[in-house]
């Protein structure tokens, strides 16, 4: 599958590097593509549609930064070499001028497979071919860490690209379209920039007018800028707080609980009642004492009948239809009401002599006469 620009090969190769671990910019000054790792030497890949000779003189020219330099091609259709030349040649060729070499097939389908056929001198043990120029390392490396994202493709041609100063000069703009007319001290503040002034002096874009002597406002082609690089610029924009964890918290670290008035005011809006929930008492708790410990207690107090309970419990305890428990029942109701009027009275005042005690003095007497 052909691809038509250079720009298709930007996004494999910059995911094969992020996937190493690398933190990776297009179009750093006039680089198609810088990769940076922490204790590495920076990488530099030039991209393009097949292997021709601009491709490798670019990739000569580049090795002024590092000794890391890759040249990235399309791999042609079912893995064929270009220029009808072999693989080996082409690692002879690469080997030679100090560049490594990166191929990327296309696929309808599937996603673009990324692979390294050959690597550049100084990769590991092997020394490098040529020195770099310390400056020139030094200016593509302050580029590359002054930019605050990734803004361009790598290849692109014919673009306006969102450089480290360019960043600077939207944030500058945005702030005074925002706030109104500012003076360099007040924007080198907010900015943090140190060269906010020569930046406002400078005036490279035209996006800046001097209002009167230590103020600046913003131009027609500034406010333009704004809304081209709108992508830019809504990085430096203040963002609203999100709703974190743990808000609702009081500093005691305790949920806070709506008032019952807003609680009442929320309820009636919402068209219903207010609801309250009320804990009803529990009932007591109920203790029935067993059968045989009433009676037995009934039994031991002189004077005292047992309780309706009591006789209901022994009546039930037994068939009602049998007669000789009816008559066993009967017996037993007499000889409690006679034992009723035996005992006696609960105050102690008077007592009753009994029948079978005047019985007995009867006979006595009738005996002695």
């Amino acid at each position: 599958m052909a691809i038509r620009s250079e720009t298709e090969l930007y996004g494999p190769v910059k995911a094969y590097w992020e996937k190493l671990g690398y933190d990776v910019r297009g179009e750093v000054r006039h680089c198609d593509l810088v990769a940076v790792l922490e204790g590495e030497p920076p990488v530099v890949v030039e991209l393009k549609r097949s292997l021709t000779v601009p491709l490798l003189l670019q990739g000569l020219r580049r090795q002024d930064v590092t000794h890391r330099v890759y040249i990235a091609i399309e791999l042609p259709a079912k893995g064929r070499v270009p220029h009808r030349m072999t693989w080996a040649d082409i690692r002879k060729l690469c080997g030679r001028l100090g560049l490594g070499l990166i191929t990327v097939q296309f696929y309808k389908t599937r996603k673009p497979a990324v692979e390294v056929v050959c690597e550049p001198p100084g990769f590991g043990d092997t020394a490098p071919a040529r020195k770099t120029r310390k400056r020139a390392a030094e200016r593509v490396l302050g580029e590359f860490r002054e930019r605050s994202a990734d803004y361009n493709v790598g290849g692109s041609r014919g673009l306006k690209l969102v450089t480290a100063y360019r960043e600077k000069a939207l944030h500058c703009a945005l702030l005074i379209r925002e706030q109104g007319p500012l003076s360099p001290r007040r924007l080198r503040e907010l900015t943090g920039n140190a060269k906010t002034p020569a930046l406002l002096q400078r005036n490279v874009y035209g996006w800046f007018v001097r209002v009167r002597r230590g103020l600046y406002g913003l131009t027609r082609p500034g406010e333009e800028a704004l809304d081209t690089f709108a992508h830019v610029a809504a990085r430096f924009m203040p963002r609203e707080p999100d709703a974190s964890p743990d808000a609702g918290l009081t500093e005691s670290g305790e949920h806070s609980r709506p008032e019952a008035g807003a609680a009442d005011e929320r309820g009636g809006a919402a068209g219903a009642g207010p609801t309250t929930r009320v804990r009803l008492p529990e009932p007591p708790e109920t203790v029935h004492p067993r059968p045989e410990a009433g009676v037995a207690a009934m039994a031991e107090l002189p004077g005292a009948s047992e309780p309706a309970d009591v006789r209901d419990a022994q009546d039930v305890s037994e068939p009602a239809d049998s007669p000789d428990l009816r008559n066993a029942s009967s017996q037993r109701d007499i000889t409690a009401q006679t034992d009723k009027r035996d005992k006696p009275d609960a105050s102690g005042l008077q007592q009753t002599p009994s029948t079978r005690k005047r019985k007995s003095a009867k006979a006595k007497k009738g005996g002695s006469t």
